[in-house]
């Protein structure tokens, strides 16, 4: 990947760090969307656009367009990552059947260190785009027994007790602290210029 589109050696690291700021900037917030606008949209919308994303990134023929597209994966896997709960409470009434879903959600999550590991296998077998492009028919089979299964279900409204300014504080705030943290991984604690990033999330 750094040789084909013309990564710096340092520059590589950004396909991760751009899907973690993302991630970790928008999961505090993530939720309340779904409570908006129904958390069945919220989670075919977040796949949706995760699976796309993941498409134009196996495609990508620069550096620019695959970090932005990291970046928008970041986004659509923070609302994947904060639906299924409330979905689960809405689907499973009986406090058994929702400690199971629960359960079984949570297994599924953890078994993701797997999915790293048969990516690397892929990787090797295959090319790193490849890494990107299987993500398509697994959203597109998520997508279509999403919209079948899941109960649809109503939002209160995006304006609904909504505070917008709050919103994007929070979501900008987390986001300079994951940023801050990375800088300082790269650039060493002992950098002077690192608490600039962390100061505004600490406010």
């Amino acid at each position: 990947m750094r040789e084909e589109l013309g990564f710096s050696q340092s520059g590589v690291s950004w396909v991760i760090n751009a899907c973690l700021i993302a991630y970790g900037g928008l999961l505090v917030f993530a939720g309340r969307p779904g409570d908006g606008i129904g958390h069945k949209n919220v989670l075919l919308t977040s796949v949706t656009i995760f699976t796309i994303s993941s498409v134009r990134a196996g495609l990508s023929q620069n550096t620019a367009t695959l970090i932005a597209s990291r970046f928008e994966q970041g986004a659509g896997a923070a609302l994947v990552t904060a639906v299924p709960f409330a979905l689960i409470v809405m689907m499973f009434s009986e406090p058994a059947e929702q400690t199971k879903a629960i359960g079984f959600y949570s297994f599924t999550f953890a078994s993701g260190a797997i999915c790293l590991l048969a990516e690397g296998v892929l990787m090797q077998l295959t090319t790193w785009h490849w890494l990107f492009f299987i993500n398509l028919p697994i959203g597109v089979v998520s997508v279509i027994l999403g919209w079948k299964l899941l109960p649809r279900g109503r939002g209160l409204g995006l304006s609904a007790g909504l505070d917008m300014p709050g919103a994007a504080l929070l979501v900008s705030s987390v986001s300079l602290l994951v940023y801050g943290i990375i800088f300082a991984e790269h650039n060493g604690w002992g950098d002077a210029t690192w608490p600039i990033w962390l100061a505004p999330s600490s406010c």
